[in-house]
């Protein structure tokens, strides 16, 4: 023990000697958090081995090819202990499979993937058992994953008649469809035997079906007839008559559409033609007054005005943070900033009008009018300091003694003296003639049955 630890010890000996106490209070909120823990501690006794419950809920979604993702929350005691198990059922309440032991976060949340992605509607059995076993009550969910719309297929065709001294022909096939790869297409012939059929093979570099044809065996009197679909199948054909040395009569432009029924008789011959006759460069879907062949927004909506490349504001998306113009507030997003469904940046908002950009203000929320400094703070928001706690020291007197006795015996005053840091508190007894507690009615030597003798002292 060094030299200044044992005069302090020394002081506090004569003090405790001369009928005073002291008591070292370092910080009283600290004792106030100490009675919460064990409180705490009690209530977690209290508590312990509930039972657990899950929360799930239905979940919704537009089928893209990817698997359905579940998730949820559990509460527990101990939620990382517990486990997750879900059972899959189809409408007609047959099982299609289980996923078990799925694992908790400590925070409570779990999530699992399970192995479909297929639209219709299915139903999810879901429980939770904690470590001790103790199993929650089942809960009911609905998924619904909502099939895509499919639009009927649209076919294009381009036909290149036999050369001088052949027979042979070419049929290349362009189908449309948001599926492409669910379809199939053929060529069928008037008046002959099905075993005559052209199937078109895909060409994955150029994306269209060939048909090669001996004209002088096939008839060029025919239908192109396609199919696709990956949910909800459909089908076109186009009757055509494929113009075969000498250029039949009826079809100015050789197009295989018969000029009754063409209506784009000057179809340019490198083109293929849709079941009008008209090619992309002819035709105009939308309606926005850029052909196809020029237009890079097809279905532009009606009345919309378009650039010349056939989009309105409501198909481009100047600064490509994924809003369209029409409805793009800010203009100019910086690249790699996220935006709200308005299309700003926290860098391009101003929430609370103090002239200083979201993404900068430290302080949101600044009562109107107020000055703010860089970071977007008002005096009005700036945190005041906390003020120094000090520890104390409680110093009671002697019976028979005053707190202001206490307080100026030497010994207490080179104790304060000595301990600068601390602040000295210093109680006068609640009993008349300056004691803690009054003696018993029949004097010190003599116990007393009365319980609330000491109530005195004790609630002070």
């Amino acid at each position: 023990m060094d030299g200044k630890s044992s005069f302090l010890a020394g002081i506090l000996v004569t003090i405790l000697i001369s009928g005073g106490f002291f008591t070292i209070i370092a910080n009283t909120d600290e004792n106030d958090n100490s009675e919460n823990e064990k409180s705490d501690e009690t209530n977690l006794e209290t508590n312990t081995n509930i039972v657990p419950t899950i929360m799930i809920g239905n979940y919704s979604k537009n089928w893209d090819g990817e698997n359905v993702t579940l998730n949820g929350f559990v509460s527990d005691e101990s939620a990382s202990t517990s486990k997750v198990s879900i059972e899959i059922f189809h409408v007609n309440l047959l099982k299609l499979f289980e996923v078990s032991d799925i694992s908790v976060s400590s925070e409570g949340t779990w999530e699992t993937e399970v192995p479909f992605s297929e639209p219709g509607k299915w139903y999810v059995k879901s429980s939770v058992t904690d470590d001790l076993g103790q199993r929650s009550e089942l809960s009911i969910t609905e998924i619904n994953i909502i099939a895509p719309k499919e639009d009927n297929v649209k076919i294009a065709f381009l036909w290149e008649e036999p050369s001088d001294n052949s027979s042979i022909g070419q049929l290349s096939v362009f189908l449309i469809h948001q599926f492409p790869d669910t379809c199939s297409v053929e060529y069928r012939p008037k008046y002959q035997s099905p075993t005559l059929d052209v199937i078109g093979v895909k060409n994955n570099s150029t994306g269209f079906y060939v048909m090669e044809m001996d004209t002088d065996i096939v008839n060029g009197n025919g239908t192109i007839f396609a199919t696709c679909g990956l949910f909800s199948p459909s089908a076109s054909m186009i009757e055509v008559i494929l113009p075969v040395p000498p250029k039949p009569a009826g079809d100015s432009d050789s197009d295989g559409i018969l000029d009754d029924e063409d209506l784009c008789e000057s179809t340019p011959s490198d083109e293929p033609v849709y079941s009008t006759g008209c090619s992309d460069s002819q035709t105009d879907d939308d309606l926005d007054g850029v052909m196809n062949s020029n237009d890079i927004c097809p279905d532009t909506p009606k009345g919309e005005s378009v650039n010349n490349n056939g989009c309105s504001n409501s198909q481009i998306d100047d600064d490509s943070d994924g809003v369209v113009n029409s409805e793009d507030y800010c203009p100019g997003t910086p690249i790699g900033e996220s935006v709200n469904l308005s299309g700003c940046s926290s860098s391009q908002l101003d929430s609370d009008n103090d002239g200083v950009s979201n993404n900068l203000d430290q302080c949101p929320n600044t009562p109107l009018g107020e000055q703010v400094d860089d970071v977007g703070c008002s005096e009005s928001q700036k945190e005041e300091p906390e003020p120094i706690t000090r520890p104390k020291i409680l110093a009671l007197h002697g019976g028979g003694e005053t707190a202001n006795g206490l307080r100026n015996q030497q010994g207490t005053q080179d104790l304060m003296d000595a301990l600068p840091g601390f602040d000295f508190v210093f109680a006068s007894t609640p009993e008349n003639n300056n004691v803690w507690i009054k003696d018993p009615p029949g004097g010190k030597g003599e116990p007393t049955t009365d319980p609330n003798w000491a109530d005195l002292s004790i609630s002070y």
